[in-house]
């Protein structure tokens, strides 16, 4: 649960921020303005079918793109899960997991509007508990899609296979890990960006930053 000043609740544990006298300000250059021509902005999953003109289809493609940067990338979309879309790669001993975490816009016009933003920033802020435990959050990907292919459903890996992850699992004690924790919503205007606004990126990034850097 995220509450209005940034504070979270996890289970039984609250996460409590410096109040605004100790916490800097968000940078404004922190914020990356992609091209979203050719996407609907009101659309937010990709779905089965691989919707072109989706949010989260348009983050896969960028990664897919990147070329061998990435060894697995995921659609994790659905309830339950641990970012809409996940990229990981291993850099020699340490595991890098990007966790982009997608949210449509209530309006097909960009603007500022605060509640488009409240939902995509608390999804966000509970990416921490991954971190805690990298064996769950393998496992979880796993068990993701083992449960998808039962349901003779398209596999949600979009690069790699579950063998990697299975490799990855198998000596996951032996691993360092770097979680990012990527916002992805296109109906935020930075140009129209309010100090509300930036007040509640930059708490999501004290909480994250503060617990597990």
């Amino acid at each position: 649960m995220a509450f209005a000043d940034g504070d979270m609740l996890l289970l039984d544990e609250l996460f409590m921020l410096p109040r605004d006298a100790e916490r800097s300000s968000f940078d404004l250059n922190r914020i990356e303005t992609p091209d979203w021509r050719g996407v609907d902005i009101t659309k937010e999953s990709q779905r089965d079918e691989k919707r072109p003109d989706s949010i989260q289809r348009r983050i896969i493609d960028g990664l897919l793109a990147q070329g061998d940067l990435h060894e697995v990338i995921v659609d994790d979309d659905g309830a339950g899960e641990s970012a809409d879309v996940v990229a990981i790669r291993l850099a020699g001993s340490k595991m890098v997991a990007e966790l982009y975490h997608c949210k449509y816009s209530a309006d097909p016009k960009a603007g500022a509007r605060l509640g488009d933003l409240y939902e995509v920033c608390g999804q966000t802020q509970k990416s921490i508990r991954w971190r805690k435990r990298p064996d769950i959050f393998l496992n979880h990907l796993l068990k993701r899609e083992g449960d998808r292919r039962s349901a003779g459903r398209p596999s949600r890996f979009e690069k790699g296979s579950r063998a990697n992850v299975v490799g990855w699992l198998n000596r996951w004690q032996k691993l360092h890990y770097e979680f990012h924790a990527i916002i992805v919503q296109p109906s935020f205007s930075k140009a129209k960006a309010e100090q509300s606004r930036l007040e509640l990126f930059s708490a999501t990034q004290s909480l994250l930053m503060d617990t597990w850097g």
